[in-house]
């Protein structure tokens, strides 16, 4: 009993791996695609400002702050997607296998609607909880 539930235990750290290297590829390519198009429009906003200044609507104060937001943002742009590669590398570990095209999860199905019920679920499934109670079991002489 207590091996075939540590063996439950670590099969359900496996799967919580896989799923967390999932959601976070999905969530980490969207903050990619986010900041892409954040540099996009900063560019356009920053072309504006040039022709703006050039004919001196704007003055160069304003054009340097475009500048600076545009910098911001390719330094974001940077760091999304060096946190995209690492949960990429998560996933890679996991699975074995690099993510490709994700399709996004199905939404959850709550199987308790309280806390209560969740407790209670959790105490008679949980196989942390059934190693311990086996190993106790086995622990006293008969």
């Amino acid at each position: 009993d207590f091996r075939r539930e540590s063996l439950k235990l670590v099969q359900n750290e496996v799967m919580l791996d896989v799923i967390a290297a999932y959601v976070g590829t999905l969530r980490e390519a969207g903050a990619v695609t986010i900041a892409r198009e954040n540099v996009a429009l900063l560019q356009r906003q920053l072309e504006e400002s040039s022709a703006r200044f050039a004919v001196r609507e704007i003055t160069l104060a304003d054009v340097q702050q475009v500048e600076t937001r545009l910098a911001l943002g390719k330094t974001g742009l940077l760091e999304a997607q060096a946190r995209l590669g690492e949960v990429q590398a998560r996933f890679y570990r996991a699975v074995g296998l690099p993510p490709g095209e994700l399709a996004p999860p199905e939404p959850l199905t709550m199987p308790v609607a309280t806390l209560a019920e969740a407790y209670s679920l959790a105490d008679s499934n949980s196989p942390l909880v059934r190693a311990a109670q086996a190993r106790i079991f086995f622990s006293f002489p008969r």
